[in-house]
């Protein structure tokens, strides 16, 4: 295990990835009204 990868690192990876999830997801779903009014 690194010292460099510490409580903080991981839970600033996670807030990251949930940020990250949370667009995708948004994009999505402003995309799929949409398509379906196309």
């Amino acid at each position: 295990m690194s010292s460099t990868f510490t409580p903080a690192v991981q839970n600033r990876a996670r807030l990251r990835l949930s940020l990250l999830t949370v667009a995708v997801l948004g994009a999505s779903l402003q995309a799929i009204p949409a398509h379906a009014a196309a």
